[in-house]
């Protein structure tokens, strides 16, 4: 994975072996805090190499 290669949340979902609500529910609760998902133009979150390492501590 690389910071410079976004993912979307089924990939990412996947890869830490969550359901995707729970997936949405962390990064809702990540985002309460300030931490900053990048988004594409339809306001869907796009994950990058440091979110899947901050999930999967959060994990």
């Amino acid at each position: 994975m690389s910071d410079k290669i976004a993912f979307y949340s089924k990939d990412v979902s996947d890869n830490l072996e969550i359901a995707a609500s729970t997936l949405r529910k962390w990064s809702a609760m990540l985002e309460d805090t300030g931490y900053p998902f990048r988004k594409n133009g339809k306001g869907q979150r796009l994950y990058y190499e440091k979110d899947i390492v901050a999930l999967r501590h959060l994990k």
